[in-house]
């Protein structure tokens, strides 16, 4: 046995071709793949209390930040993203591409939801009039930002499985704030209900409400 390799007379086997199944040189597998359970317990977690809503509900706490930077057209509205940022500390980063990858698409449903995406009802039966891809405007590739940069600040926590910390919905939770404040900075307008279409925007610089 030599690190990643064991060692038999004159034959090598190496512990990734053992761990994904061994197979012959006609590709006929020889072994399955390892495989392996285990179980993780957050330790102090505890309901509310029912009187004060007070209690330890969470092992540990996720933080990040979200900036954008985006431009309007004011004579019709329509919002054109230059960047998007996204800083998180959520401990040890086991798989960076993975985890880069859950962050942008948390990021990409936001920002659907925040300018594009909402339903439209009949005023008489209340029926849901744009229950199809073509009328409920999804995110394309062409509205994404010319530029995602995505950052993590890895402290590792001493709870969580290798240091790690969430990392599920954490991508999501401010970019629909990040995006009203900078609407804001380029128009001077607020806005309370999502989401902020291009309609809204002309309507609301052309004085409307």
């Amino acid at each position: 046995m030599d690190e990643d390799k064991l060692i038999y007379n004159d034959k090598i086997l190496r512990w990734s071709d053992l761990a994904l199944g061994y197979k012959n040189p006609d590709g006929s597998a020889l072994t399955t793949p390892v495989m392996g359970e285990g179980h993780f317990v957050a330790k102090g977690v505890q309901n509310p209390d029912p009187e004060t809503g007070q209690g330890n509900a969470a092992a540990d706490w996720t933080f990040g930040s979200v900036g954008v930077e985006l431009g309007i057209d004011k004579t019709t509205g329509e919002v054109h993203l230059y960047r998007l940022l996204n800083t998180i500390d959520a401990g040890t980063i086991i798989n960076p591409q993975m985890a880069r990858d859950q962050v942008l698409g948390a990021m990409t449903m936001v920002l659907g939801s925040s300018l594009t995406e909402g339903l439209v009802f009949s005023e008489d039966k209340g029926k849901i009039r744009n229950n199809n891809l073509v009328d409920y405007k999804i995110m394309g590739i062409e509205d994404m930002p010319d530029e995602v940069l995505i950052d993590f600040v890895q402290t590792p926590e001493e709870s969580g499985p290798y240091g790690a910390k969430g990392l599920g919905e954490h991508g999501a939770v401010s970019v629909a704030p990040a995006v009203l404040n900078a609407i804001y900075d380029a128009t001077g307008k607020d806005f309370y209900e999502l989401p902020v279409t291009a309609e809204k925007i002309l309507k609301a610089l052309e004085g409307g409400e």
